[in-house]
């Protein structure tokens, strides 16, 4: 399940992309960018999609992304090829889990063109303080200008936050991709994908989630030896 475009993708992206991750650096970067993600908590998936666009865009060049709806599309579409970005932060489960994307998109796209795929940036990351006097939390709320309603809410309910990533480096790049339903369906009967993860959970504000599908990472990494 990795083929010819995959291994331009991962060669490419290990050869241009930044090893090493400042957090405010690279919230900074894609502010001034004028991506739509510098906001966000978890930086370092945002900005592994960030810097990767860049580069393949501005290499390989591509075409207009498959889109499920306005609001639900793949990150990058080439030549009949849908691949979307997912960043991992390497722990201590010897099982980890990808979150990947919408899993009505990802069925719907595979149908629709015979093609979707995850690109995935394996990091390993460091973390400031687990409060929100941490310099770096605070930092980034004063750079947004005020708390989301949703840090408004966890505060008002005495929930501590997490700790908040300060910097991260690359270590890898793996790839799988799926042309067809029946490969997809082997995956999650062979037990390394789960099409259910955030079924019968909320957003902050009270409104369902989106099933998505999760992907071991282990697996992952064993199907992309030998290829590259």
């Amino acid at each position: 399940m990795v083929h010819n475009q995959s291994k331009q993708i991962r060669k490419l992206l290990l050869d241009n992309l930044p090893k090493q991750w400042d957090g405010k650096s690279s919230i900074l970067e894609m502010k001034n960018s004028g991506s739509t993600h510098w906001r966000q908590t978890e930086w370092p998936g945002f900005f592994f999609e960030f810097k990767s666009l860049q580069i393949l865009k501005e290499t390989l060049g591509e075409s207009p992304p498959f889109q499920l709806d306005s609001n639900k599309n793949v990150d990058y579409s080439f030549q009949k090829q849908n691949w979307d970005f997912k960043h991992h932060s390497l722990g201590k489960s010897k099982k980890p889990m990808v979150l990947s994307n919408d899993a009505e998109l990802v069925e719907r796209c595979i149908q629709e063109t015979g093609h979707w795929g995850l690109v995935i940036g394996i990091g390993e990351s460091v973390k400031g303080e687990k409060s929100r006097s941490c310099e770096f939390y605070m930092w980034h709320t004063e750079l947004k200008g005020k708390l989301s309603k949703y840090s408004v809410k966890k505060i008002k309910e005495g929930t501590r936050p997490r700790a908040r990533k300060i910097k991260s480096t690359l270590v890898d790049i793996c790839l799988v991709e799926f042309t067809s339903i029946d490969q997809l369906n082997e995956a999650v009967r062979e037990g390394w994908a789960c099409p259910n993860f955030q079924k019968n959970m909320k957003n902050s504000n009270d409104k369902p989630r989106n099933s998505k599908y999760q992907f071991r990472l282990d697996k992952i990494r064993e199907l992309n030896i030998g290829y590259y």
